[in-house]
C-alpha cells in the first residue's frame, strides 16, 4: 500500500483494512520515508532536502504477537528477526497473526 497519514489533534494517524485470502501465518510491517524527492509535498515550512528516519509505533506498542515468528519455517522471521526484535520487527510495526478456516 502507498498511502498518506491523516493529520489530527497534533498526531499522525494511519488505519488499514487487510482481508486475508489464504489460511497460514502472516507477518505484517510497516515501513514509512519521509525525504526530499517525493514531488507532491508541497507546503508551508516543508523542509527542503532533508530525509527522515522513522520509527512505527503500532498497536501502542504492545507485543503485536511477535511470538508466532517462532513458529515460522522462514530463518529470516523464526531466527535473524528475533536477534534484534527492536530493530527488525518493532521499527517497522511489525505486526504476526493467523488466518485459519
Amino acid at each position: 500500500y502507498v498511502g498518506e497519514y491523516n493529520y489530527e489533534d497534533g498526531k499522525y494517524f494511519l488505519a488499514y483494512k487487510i482481508v486475508p485470502q489464504k489460511v497460514g501465518l502472516f507477518h505484517f510491517s510497516h515501513f514509512s520515508d519521509v525525504n526530499s524527492t517525493v514531488e507532491n509535498q508541497d507546503f508551508l515550512g516543508r523542509c527542503n532536502g532533508v530525509g527522515l528516519d522513522i520509527n512505527v509505533k503500532l498497536n501502542d506498542g504492545v507485543d503485536n504477537n511477535i511470538d508466532f515468528l517462532n513458529n515460522s519455517p522462514d530463518p529470516h522471521f523464526n531466527d535473524w528477526m528475533l536477534i534484534k526484535p527492536g530493530e527488525r520487527f518493532h521499527k517497522f510495526g511489525g505486526y504476526c497473526f493467523y488466518v485459519v478456516e
